[in-house]
């Protein structure tokens, strides 16, 4: 007989249920985000067939599966038996569960809320003890996830797949000095710094998802599916600025709807927006919009009380966007700039010049 924890014991009943009466099961549907993808290194086929001498060992070839997917590994329960050796290891999706809600609805709250990185993933990886040869078999391994799985270039970045090599970790012993060839290392590395700063924040944008903390959820949450992570938090502040804004009139001609407002107990100062409703378009008396690129919170307003969720594209600069580094639209031609074509050329040059000046140094 196998003492197992009670909460182990639930989610093996859980998979029973799910997988029938089979033993082990590997389940696998034709999605877009299905992790059948990887193109290299361990295959589901590797994993459903292979045999284990230990959970680290398991935990190990799963983590590197999980890398050419997409995806990062959490470790879950343990079951033992009652000589204490372990019987059962669940792996997760990093991505399994969702937050509590305690934790949204707390009114004590003093910091920001955390992004969103749960999405209660179904991914897991079951690995169980056969006595008979004393070795881990899989036991259980659902591919599906319900996530925008990572690219190559992103997976980097997940805690199991951060590496640094025993020279990286020398590296900041190093004295630096006042040598020209010093001079153009700390430079370089001051640009890597800042390539890898914006690499992140394109990560964390892609990612993961802010909490949505506004009365406006409905407006809030279609806004932050558009703006990048730096931006949104500037639109929501004109998002929570709405709650003291008073409409004051509203009247429409044609098709231009006009609404005059201002903020409570502000009797002097009255905002005008012209609503356009066949060109979408919004214009208001602050200029906000003109200056920073963000809309106004006399805009968010206005879209409150007509009702309206999404926000006109004419609205959202493109460099503000999260998809703005995307390549142009099929069919777009781009325009010769010679100026730009010089200044491509001389960097090129100039690096070249740089190294071949460190080798003769």
């Amino acid at each position: 007989m196998t003492r197992l924890d009670t909460e182990e014991s639930s989610r093996v009943a859980d998979d029973a249920k799910d997988q029938g009466s089979s033993s082990a099961t590997v389940r696998s549907v034709e999605e877009p985000n299905s992790s059948n993808r990887c193109e290299a290194g361990v295959t589901t086929e590797d994993l459903a067939i292979a045999e284990f001498d230990s959970v680290e060992e398991a935990y190990v070839r799963y983590v590197e599966y999980a890398r050419v997917t997409g995806f990062a590994v959490r470790k879950g329960d343990s079951g033992r038996d009652n000589e204490g050796n372990v019987v059962r290891k669940f792996f997760f999706c990093n991505r399994e569960g969702l937050r509590d809600k305690k934790h949204y609805e707390r009114i004590d709250r003093q910091r920001a809320h955390k992004p969103i990185t749960r999405t209660n993933s179904n991914a897991r990886f079951l690995v169980h003890l056969d006595k008979g040869c004393g070795k881990l078999n899989m036991k259980s391994f659902v591919v599906d996830h319900n996530h925008e799985l990572a690219p190559a270039d992103h997976t980097n970045v997940m805690a199991p797949h951060r590496h640094m090599s025993e020279g990286d970790k020398a590296h900041k012993f190093i004295r630096s000095g006042n040598c020209l060839l010093e001079l153009v290392e700390n430079l370089d590395r001051v640009v890597k710094d800042y390539q890898n700063n914006e690499f992140m924040a394109d990560f964390k944008c892609l990612y993961s998802e802010p909490v949505m903390t506004t009365g406006l959820e409905s407006i809030e949450k279609a806004v932050s599916k558009v703006y990048t992570r730096e931006i949104f938090f500037e639109v929501k502040k004109q998002i929570e600025s709405v709650a003291a804004l008073l409409v004051l009139h509203h009247e429409t001609y044609g098709t231009i709807q006009k609404f005059m407002l201002r903020k409570f107990r502000r009797p002097l100062r009255v905002y005008t927006i012209l609503y356009n409703s066949s060109s979408k378009n919004y214009e208001c008396s602050c200029k906000l919009w003109n200056s920073l690129g963000v809309p106004c919170s006399h805009i968010f307003c206005a879209m409150k009380e007509l009702e309206i969720e999404a926000l006109p594209r004419r609205l959202v600069l493109r460099r503000s966007c999260k998809d703005a580094k995307t390549l142009e639209k099929v069919g777009a031609v781009p325009m010769a700039d010679p100026e730009k074509a010089f200044r491509e050329r001389y960097g090129s040059m100039w690096s070249a010049c740089m190294s071949m000046c460190y080798i003769a140094a």
